[in-house]
């Protein structure tokens, strides 16, 4: 009772973003209005949508929380958050935090149901805390979130169970997709596709399926301004090894593209992780688990990735130092960033 979930509070021009998150915006003159009305001088908001907005509506009392195209609080973030939010409750009996993405929906029910379990209810258990919020809105949880932050969501479970992330690195060898989704035409059935790799919103790696014909891509003689020749695969491939070779750690975006016949690039799937919980060996990641894939039909149903670890070992500090610099070895750069998530 002490938790309010709200769309984005949006001014005259509307909510910044995609449909679902202009159907499920509130005038912000409206949102003001009530917290006043219900809650004056004992509200905070927490944005956590990437944008801004005129913060003097609600007496500058504004939380703002960034963390560019995760779809989810990064581990370390999150607990900030819920740490914040649980000081900020603490203060006075009558406070409440007023909480909201882009939508309304996944970020927003991802962070209450931590901080519900952070302050103890459900026994402590996020991943029932989120079925609660689901619950409550009237929704289940595979509609209301997407995997990665229910991902999320069970590591913030792991770490309250007195289960911490692995702290060193790790070497991201390779990716492995299994099955080919397709993207093409029925003349052409296929994809062509390339892998991105992203630390603090920002791109560190990309890399192609080896085998593939552009040596733009494969070679790292690409750059911002040009489109990768095609590096199609057809079903036939049955399933394509992506190179890398890239010291990672932490937490961690991977994003898989599609470049379309007139040379633009469609978002594929993604998957948001923490290396700390990565094992060393394979880490699959099965259509249901991936952000984009599940519920799309143009992925077979048995479609999966397979990110392959290893341990580090002598030699790999140069290729850690590399990493650290955010260089690109084998890369093709695209200007491209990562897209917000409500």
């Amino acid at each position: 009772d002490r938790f309010v979930a709200m769309g984005f509070p949006a001014g005259r021009r509307g909510a910044p973003g995609s449909a679902a998150a202009r159907a499920s915006a509130n005038p912000i003159d409206a949102v003001a209005a009530h917290l006043r009305t219900y809650h004056d001088g004992h509200y905070m908001v927490l944005n956590i949508s990437e944008e801004s907005y005129d913060y003097a509506k609600f007496g500058d009392n504004v939380l703002e929380f960034k963390f560019p195209g995760h779809p989810a609080p990064p581990l370390g973030m999150l607990f900030k958050i819920c740490a914040s939010l649980e000081s900020w409750l603490e203060a006075d009996p009558d406070n409440v935090a007023a909480v909201h993405c882009l939508t309304g929906r996944g970020r927003t029910s991802a962070v209450l149901a931590c901080a519900l379990a952070w302050l103890g209810a459900f026994d402590s258990n996020p991943i029932e805390a989120l079925r609660h919020v689901a619950t409550r809105r009237r929704d289940d949880v595979e509609r209301l979130t997407i995997p990665s932050q229910r991902r999320y969501v069970s590591y913030f479970a792991n770490v309250l169970d007195g289960c911490a992330p692995r702290s060193e690195p790790l070497l991201l060898r390779r990716a492995i997709m299994h099955t080919i989704p397709n993207f093409g035409t029925q003349e052409k059935p296929g994809c062509c596709p390339y892998l991105q790799f992203f630390k603090g919103g920002r791109l560190a790696y990309t890399t192609t399926w080896q085998g593939a014909a552009d040596p733009g891509v494969a070679e790292g003689k690409g750059d911002d301004e040009k489109t990768p020749e095609r590096a199609w695969a057809g079903p036939a491939e049955g399933s394509l090894v992506f190179p890398v070779d890239c010291v990672v750690h932490g937490d961690l975006l991977v994003r898989c593209r599609h470049v379309d016949a007139s040379g633009s690039r469609v978002s594929m799937f993604r998957a948001a992780l923490h290396v700390g919980f990565a094992p060393t060996g394979v880490l699959r990641l099965a259509k249901e688990q991936l952000d984009g894939a599940c519920g799309d039909d143009r992925f077979d149903a048995d479609f999966f990735v397979d990110l392959i670890f290893a341990p580090l070992e002598r030699g790999d500090e140069d290729a850690e130092g590399a990493a650290a610099a955010g260089a690109t070895p084998r890369a093709h750069t695209d200007a491209g960033g990562v897209e917000p998530e409500g």
